[in-house]
């Protein structure tokens, strides 16, 4: 076993208004995503499942070709199921100052997106 703050671990940034905190077991993965208003996530899939937490703010999920996946607006308290290979993306409203969202991977990914890593 081993214990951390989520606060111990460095920010990275992933893209203009977009940072991240990420955190690996051997067969688990946790990202702590931070995002800016205005803020976008590139479309992209993984073989790994995901399931992402809404702490603060406003995430509106995009799937294939960047098109927002109707209904999927995600507030606090709310979480989504991604299936293993479903495109998706991430947008936040220009008008919601911060977002945070907890993410979990069923695997460690190879190459986790963002900065032209996935």
């Amino acid at each position: 076993m081993r214990k951390l703050g989520i606060d111990s671990v460095e920010t990275e940034a992933v893209d203009e208004g977009v940072g991240r905190k990420v955190v690996q077991g051997e067969k688990l993965e946790f990202v702590q995503y931070s995002y800016e208003g205005g803020s976008t996530f590139p479309v992209h899939h993984h073989p790994a499942e995901q399931i992402t937490i809404v702490v603060r703010g406003q995430l509106n999920l995009r799937g294939p070709e960047g098109r927002p996946s109707k209904g999927l607006t995600v507030s606090p308290g709310e979480l989504v199921i991604i299936p293993p290979n479903q495109p998706h993306g991430a947008s936040i409203p220009s008008d919601c100052e911060k977002t945070v969202t907890y993410n979990f991977f069923s695997g460690i990914r190879e190459g986790i997106p963002g900065n032209d890593s996935g």
